[in-house]
């Protein structure tokens, strides 16, 4: 924690029938209020493998089957690639090979419920070919969490509520709103300027299946344990026959969810020189599975602005690790899970939070160096008056951009995404965001028609890739 001046950290580790649950460190950088085994943190891309738990339920019960086209539940569901289109199983929805980018502004930027985000992520372009490339990608798992809610006749969470949440006994929540309702949850950070800084509570509700639970430490070692038990829980003595029913998930389905998928390219040591300890990764259903320092391991992490998290199990010692934090760096959590990691597996001592930030500041330097060798011609200026810039732009699967003036310069506004542009050369401008802590800054190039007026905006950062035509 102090390696990273973290705020908060809750931990769970579980060794057969031992357990340690503790929270370390505050809510909210600043105060006094401490972190408890209790506090709600914001579990990110953790939440997929309760999506693939919930789909193994189903599955169970003969209502899914892992490899039917996902258009058997929404019939709405397309992909841009007509032969992914064709093809495409509920299996590929949660593996990430769909060919697929994450196309994550959909979700992100705008508030769009998890249909509309679905339906315009089939307008979206293709990146790769359908089951040729790992491609980490958020959308799909809505789908899938689409598709849960219309089979039980629910929603996604109603269905994670009565038939996970309640038989393990978690409090675990699946919408930002409700996380904040309870007295006992963790605030969001980001380091700014040499400083830790809070962020506001991302309202990404949307991502649903991909991203929304926010759950303690506590909920997570009750997770745990259901892993390592092959799906089986002893619910309380008194409720229903379905909060007491030892057997949630079958050993059969919960396995497949831990069957390696896709293989994750990895360099050890990676160009930087920093050895992850990981030298073969893939990815299965909701988890990876990895080779860590010589020791087989199924996890994943999550990352949203102001929180990380990690969930490990090693599968031979029948342990698990979960670690959640209220700092967004790249590290904490991940840290701390290898410090852990190395303690359980006896293996030599690594001081990982130096390592890490080693390999951040390279990654750093090198973005750095790129920008300063980035060409640039001088002396140049745009094709036309600022006027002319000026209106919407729209994108079939991203809708509405708006370009305006303010303060004599151009301004650009996406959603949520406010930058103030600046020129760079020709049609090419750069923008900062009102709030830079929170968003990296854009490079956008406007284009020109053949009748030489301003057609599009291209926008030329990975954040947020893609052509807006202007509207008439």
């Amino acid at each position: 924690m102090r390696a990273w001046k973290t705020p908060g950290v809750a931990v769970a580790v579980v060794l057969g029938d031992e357990e340690y649950i503790r929270g370390y460190g505050v809510k909210e950088v600043g105060t006094e209020d401490p972190i408890t085994p209790n506090s709600l943190f914001a579990l990110a891309s953790m939440t997929k493998a309760f999506t693939t738990a919930a789909m193994a339920i189903l599955v169970d019960e003969g209502k899914m089957s892992w490899d039917d086209h996902p258009r058997k539940y929404l019939p709405y569901f397309k992909l841009s690639d007509p032969h992914a289109d064709s093809l495409v199983t509920m299996r590929d929805l949660v593996s990430h090979r769909t060919g697929m980018p994450r196309h994550d502004n959909l979700w992100c930027v705008e508030e769009r419920d998890a249909e509309e985000i679905v339906r315009r992520y089939g307008l979206a372009p293709h990146s790769t070919s359908f089951r040729s490339t790992y491609e980490y990608a958020n959308v799909p798992f809505s789908a899938a969490g689409l598709a849960v809610g219309e089979v039980a006749g629910s929603t996604w969470q109603e269905f994670l509520k009565e038939r996970i949440f309640k038989p393990l006994g978690m409090k675990a929540v699946c919408k930002v709103s409700e996380a904040e309702k309870s007295p006992d949850h963790s605030h969001g950070h980001v380091p700014h300027k040499g400083k830790i800084v809070l962020v506001p509570t991302p309202k990404h509700d949307n991502s649903t299946a991909a991203g929304a639970i926010n759950a303690s430490a506590t909920d997570m070692s009750k997770w745990i344990r259901l892993h390592l038990n092959d799906g089986e829980f002893e619910g309380p003595a008194t409720g229903s026959r379905l909060e007491r029913d030892k057997q949630i998930i079958s050993k059969k389905n919960l396995d497949e969810t831990k069957k390696p998928h896709m293989v994750i390219p990895v360099e050890c040591p990676d160009k930087y020189g920093f050895d992850s300890g990981v030298h073969l990764s893939t990815y299965c259903m909701g988890w990876g599975k990895d080779e860590y320092r010589g020791e087989i391991i199924i996890g994943h992490g999550g990352w949203l602005r102001g929180f990380t998290s990690n969930t490990v199990f090693i599968p031979r010692l029948k342990a698990g690790i979960t670690v959640l934090t209220n700092l967004a760096v790249g590290g904490e959590s991940i840290s701390i899970r290898n410090l852990l990691l190395d303690l359980l597996l006896g293996l030599p001592k690594r001081n990982w939070p130096a390592d890490y930030k080693r390999q951040n500041a390279a990654i750093k330097k090198e973005a750095q160096e790129l920008k300063a060798k980035e060409a640039r011609h001088k002396r140049t200026k745009p094709s036309h008056a600022l006027e002319a810039y000026v209106g919407d732009y729209e994108d079939p699967a991203y809708g509405k951009l708006t370009v305006s003036i303010k303060d004599g310069a151009l301004r650009m506004e996406y959603g949520e995404a406010k930058f103030n542009l600046k020129h760079f050369h020709f049609n090419v401008f750069t923008g900062k965001h009102d709030k830079p802590q929170f968003w990296e800054p854009i490079k956008v190039q406007f284009t020109l028609g053949a009748d030489g007026e301003v057609a599009s905006i291209k926008t030329l950062s990975p954040e947020l890739s893609a052509e807006f035509k202007k509207a008439k």
